[in-house]
C-alpha cells in the first residue's frame, strides 16, 4: 500500500468529514496522519471549522439567539456571497 500524499491526505481528510471513507483509504489516511505533523494539524482545523460552522447555522436558525436585526443579517449574507 502507497503512503497516501499530503494533497490527497487532505481530499480524505475533507471527505471524511461527509461521509465514511473506505476500509483502505481510511487506513491510508490514518498512516498519513502518524508521520504528518502538519496534516494533522490541518484536520483539527477541518473538525474546528466543521464544529464552528455548524453552531453558527444553528445560532441562525434558533429564534432568541441571534441578537443582529434582519437587516444586519441581510448585510452579512451579501457581503459573504459577493466574497466567494
Amino acid at each position: 500500500m502507497k503512503l497516501p500524499t499530503c494533497k490527497e491526505a487532505s481530499q480524505m481528510a475533507s471527505d471524511a468529514l461527509e461521509s465514511r471513507l473506505p476500509p483502505g483509504k481510511r487506513l491510508g489516511l490514518r498512516l498519513h496522519l502518524w508521520v504528518c505533523q502538519a496534516c494533522r494539524r490541518y484536520v483539527r482545523q477541518l473538525r474546528f471549522l466543521k464544529r464552528a460552522s455548524g453552531r453558527a447555522a444553528e445560532a441562525m436558525t434558533l429564534p432568541g439567539r441571534m441578537t443582529l436585526s434582519e437587516k444586519a443579517r441581510e448585510r452579512i449574507r451579501k457581503t459573504v456571497i459577493s466574497n466567494k
